[in-house]
């Protein structure tokens, strides 16, 4: 599921929340990564990475609060866990993740 906004995790509930207050609606999977994309960011200028040293620094880096799946990404840009997508057939799921 590429994003899910009744988790039971504190960082999904606390994002839900208050986007649910500014925006008057459930955010979605778009919302979930723009989030977290932010964060990432954030949390690599914090870091005090210079724009050069910003994009290898994304790749291994991780920032608190993320709320996506993903969870940020590997040194090899790929992200620290795979993301799932389920396709609804009738009364079951199928998986149809790109391999």
């Amino acid at each position: 599921m590429p994003f899910n906004p009744q988790s039971p995790e504190l960082a999904t509930h606390d994002f839900v929340q208050h986007f649910t207050e500014a925006f008057g609606s459930e955010p979605d999977a778009f919302a979930a990564y723009a989030h977290d994309a932010y964060r990432l960011v954030r949390s690599a200028v914090e870091a005090g990475q210079s724009r050069a040293s910003a994009g290898r620094a994304l790749r291994v880096q991780r920032a608190n609060g993320l709320v996506a799946p993903a969870q940020g990404f590997d040194a090899n840009r790929e992200p620290l866990r795979a993301v799932e997508v389920l396709e609804l057939h009738g009364t079951s799921f199928d998986d149809v993740t790109a391999k």
